[in-house]
């Protein structure tokens, strides 16, 4: 990579200022501290800064001069340039500012995505350095399209952490005071892994289930397990990671248990994984990405050199989960059916919840057809190649789950079907946990109270992490209080459960 900075000379004030490949200057060549304080003194407060273009570091400082507990992500050129750049005293020490975070500009989606917390911080503010726009045109033009890409992404994970960061909060909670031993089985690898999604298209596949059943291994997320249940046939596993209430329906006709895994998110309902237990059920709890969950799984790797497996949801759907369980299991052929992302005269296959919830609702001026359309026609719709409807959201799944599937296995279709073969060994769900409640929850409470004063942004320790989804649920009703009144509320909220 050619780098972006050619050479270094001095100002008239015999600061040190970079000079770009075509000999124009990062900064005034007479005082370049005087030209960002006085850029800076036009900036309003914010908790966090996303910059463009660093140079000789001199606007970050009078930046940090003036907000000195504001954090600042500041997008350089490359590595190469970050090293040279290091050469300038005032670059250099913001190297070693903990509140700093210097990083290549094609590294700004992932930095923005790791260290903006909106429930902690609030708005941030974008900039970029007037020089460093005018003369990196491509670098400028990158820098926008991460900020855009992360802002969207982040915008969308913290609506999701608004409504339900405090559930998930309780789910986990619960979910770990009654995993007890976790049961992971030695799975048949040596049979086809079938994946069930709960799409139209699975009701074409029931037959293929029935006269194959010896040589598949059923894996069914958990709207598909309500409909196998009510067709009489058994699922050796299945997946469910929604944290509503109303998943708990996906479970009630469970009565023969004893050959079946129910592998559960520690963010799934709790409610679900009781009734379970409750039936002798085997369940296996694993973790998706919540940093509750991760601190607990380091907890029980320290304590026993075991963790909660982890297990991808891609954008947070049950179908990416129960294809990465198949994966992950061992499974060399993988077939996925129902993953129709789309709506065909229906919104899924028979026999899901969803037929008795809407049967049950349904009268005279509002019958079960006049339900299932409503829930179809909820958002715009879109023709697909197949004739079948989709939305953007559900198009945006597809998107994901093919993209997933893909790095993992060889894909082909047939015609609703996907039929993978995996092209690297995985084999991660071969351990097993016993998982000790009251230490953890000593450990937490210690841990937190070690850990409440001494709090820095953007290193926030991990057991302060753990709360940033309750944090952004309290966020919404008490839009004005400081990020430590949320910290401690959630804290107090998981004291409930302990």
């Amino acid at each position: 990579m050619t780098r972006l900075y050619a050479d270094i000379i001095e100002a008239k004030n015999g600061s040190p200022v970079p000079l770009f490949s075509n000999g124009h200057a990062m900064h005034s060549r007479y005082a370049p501290e005087k030209e960002a304080a006085g850029w800076a003194s036009t900036i309003n407060y914010a908790s966090l800064f996303v910059i463009a273009g660093a140079g000789g570091g001199y606007f970050i400082a009078a930046l940090k001069k003036r907000f000195p507990e504001s954090v600042i992500l500041v997008a350089e050129h490359s590595e190469e340039d970050i090293a040279f750049l290091s050469r300038i005293p005032a670059f250099y020490n913001l190297l070693n500012d903990r509140h700093v975070v210097i990083f290549p500009v094609k590294e700004t989606k992932a930095m923005m995505q790791n260290y903006y917390l909106p429930a902690v911080y609030g708005a941030l503010a974008v900039l970029e350095t007037h020089s460093w726009q005018r003369e990196n045109s491509d670098d400028i033009a990158t820098f926008r399209t991460c900020v855009a890409e992360a802002s969207r992404a982040i915008s969308a994970d913290y609506s999701v952490q608004s409504h339900f960061g405090k559930l998930w909060q309780r789910n986990i909670m619960l979910n770990l005071k009654q995993c007890g031993c976790q049961h992971v089985p030695a799975f048949p690898t040596e049979k086809t892994a079938f994946v069930a999604a709960a799409g139209p298209s699975l009701d074409n596949a029931i037959s293929y289930v029935r006269q194959n059943s010896a040589a598949l291994y059923v894996i069914a997320t958990d709207t598909a397990y309500h409909s196998f249940a009510k067709r009489g046939i058994a699922c050796d596993a299945v997946v469910s990671i929604d944290g509503q209430m109303i998943s708990a329906s996906h479970f009630h006709n469970a009565v023969h248990v004893e050959n079946t895994l129910f592998i559960f998110d520690l963010c799934a309902n709790s409610s679900a994984a009781q009734f379970i237990n409750r039936l002798g059920g085997k369940i296996m709890f694993v973790q998706t990405g919540h940093p509750l969950a991760q601190y607990a799984a380091h907890f029980a790797e320290r304590k026993t050199g075991t963790c909660f497996p982890i297990i991808e949801t891609g954008a947070g759907t049950v179908t990416i989960a129960a294809f990465d369980v198949a994966f992950k299991a061992g499974f060399k052929k993988i077939v996925v059916a129902g993953a129709d992302f789309a709506y065909s005269q229906k919104p899924y296959a028979k026999g899901t919840y969803l037929d008795a919830l809407y049967n049950a609702q349904s009268m005279r001026t509002d019958t079960q057809e006049t339900l299932f359309s409503r829930l179809m026609f909820r958002s715009a719709l879109a023709e697909t190649e197949s004739g079948t409807k989709t939305t953007d959201t559900l198009a945006s799944y597809k998107t994901t789950f093919e993209s997933y599937a893909a790095q993992q296995c060889a894909v082909a279709r047939d015609g609703k079907i996907y039929v993978c073969t995996a092209q690297k060994s995985a084999q991660t769900l071969t351990e097993s946990a016993q998982f000790d409640f009251d230490a953890f929850a000593t450990h937490f409470k210690n841990d937190f109270a070690s850990a409440k004063d001494a709090v820095d942004a953007p290193q926030f320790p991990p057991v302060i992490a753990t709360l940033f989804p309750a944090v952004a649920a309290y966020r919404m009703a008490h839009s004005n209080e400081p990020a430590a009144a949320l910290l401690k509320l959630a804290y107090n909220d998981i004291l409930r459960y302990i």
